[in-house]
């Protein structure tokens, strides 16, 4: 890797043309560091442009068969680039021997983040997410690639532009009854899969799997399951896995990083709990099929799930269809910037959201009601830090920031 130590003036640590600023202490300004490699904010020399760099893990650019995958991976994930829902990959490169990839930056928030800082969302809200990332899916399909990391982390709530009277800087506030969703990207997209041939290595000296455990689908942490092809079904179980969260606070499964893999390949998913919390029938009904065991219980495709969000959709009330009367969480995320909100402890006695088997390290979650929590009975009755990466919850190192 460049040199990473601080000079007298702390220059920026160099990838080619892109530019790692450095902190005060001469260390290069990291965003996040996880299974898949280390992630930068980084300025393009020659554009001048804001970007994300990514630096792969050694252990993945070093080995002959994951290394062809994650170019492979990254060249597909260039060509999706266009599509309004999946970030843009806009170069590859090799620096001193180590691979990294340049994605377009996004102002915005992870729905991880927002949850943690707002509150669930509201269920139009996820159904909105939801269906933009169902679209996402389907270019996915087009070019034959399976995110296989799909987590609210890698969902970016991206701020959309303001239009303003007259040229000045007024904002216009858009008609309650026609409120726009919020704008989310799927990040991260299509290099998960360059860790598989890493997969049994990995696992067994302790590293990162090529998966956050707490939204897996089942046959990513199969042991059965070693070695097959995975499909977009896979990424669909992730997704429904992804709106427990964002509906409810909390992942469908907790515990340690076996039980929360036991809980996917056996225990039923949490659809009572979401019930109680007020999300409408038909949504509760895809979430189930999302969450199914088999794969072949699932949506088949991404223009299945389409299509059956349609539906959801279409059974909402009016006033939920256009987003009339949005949680506080919702109206927040329409606007979201880069906030970062600290948890308040959690509260002794809270209700379980999904049961965890003994000895497992359980995260209190909101007290089940027939109708929404509001933001302000939600902060007070929410658990600490609320789960996103294996290390939050399983206390072991979890999947790619």
């Amino acid at each position: 890797m460049p040199d990473e130590s601080p000079a007298t003036t702390h220059p920026p640590l160099r990838f080619g043309r892109y530019e790692v600023p450095r902190d005060a202490d001469g260390r290069p300004q990291m965003l996040g560091r996880g299974g898949m490699g280390v992630t930068y904010r980084a300025w393009d020399s020659e554009l001048h442009r804001d970007v994300v760099l990514k630096v792969i893990a050694s252990d993945i650019t070093h080995n002959p068969v994951a290394r062809k995958r994650f170019l492979r991976e990254a060249k597909a994930a260039a060509r999706c680039g266009g599509h309004p829902h999946i970030v843009s990959v806009f170069d590859i490169g090799v620096q001193d021997g180590e691979d990294y990839y340049v994605m377009e930056f996004l102002a915005g928030e992870n729905l991880s983040d927002h949850v943690r800082a707002r509150g669930p969302l509201s269920s139009p809200d996820a159904l909105a997410v939801a269906e933009q990332v169902a679209e996402a899916f389907e270019e996915m399909e087009r070019h034959e690639l399976v995110h296989r990391d799909i987590k609210p982390m890698n969902l970016m709530a991206v701020r959309r532009e303001t239009p303003t009277r007259g040229g000045g800087s007024t904002p216009v506030p858009a008609p309650p009854a026609r409120r726009r969703p919020p704008k989310v990207v799927l990040i991260d997209f299509g290099l998960a899969k360059a860790a598989d041939a890493q997969t049994t290595e990995v696992t067994s000296t302790g590293h990162a799997a090529p998966y956050t455990a707490l939204y897996a689908s089942p046959e990513q942490v199969d042991p059965d399951h070693a070695g097959r092809e995975l499909d977009i079904r896979s990424d669909i179980y992730s997704l429904g896995a992804t709106l427990c969260f964002l509906l409810a606070g909390r992942a469908p499964f907790e515990g340690t990083r076996k039980q929360v893999e036991w809980g996917h390949m056996t225990k039923p998913p949490p659809v009572d709990a979401l019930r109680a919390l007020g999300v409408p029938e038909p949504f509760v009904a895809l979430l189930a099929r999302m969450l199914a065991k088999r794969p072949e219980d699932r949506p088949q495709s991404a223009h299945d799930l389409i299509e059956e969000l349609a539906a959801v959709r279409a059974a909402l009330p009016t006033e939920q269809r256009l987003g009339v009367g949005a949680s506080d969480s919702s109206v927040a995320l329409e606007a979201t910037t880069d906030i970062r909100a600290a948890a308040p402890p959690p509260i002794p006695g809270a209700a379980t959201f999904a049961p965890p088997a003994a000895g497992s390290r359980a995260i209190t979650d909101l007290p089940l009601g027939s109708v929404r929590l509001s933001l302000a009975e939600w902060r007070r009755a929410r658990p600490g830090p609320l789960p996103d990466t294996d290390q939050d919850v399983l206390g072991t190192k979890g999947g790619s920031p």
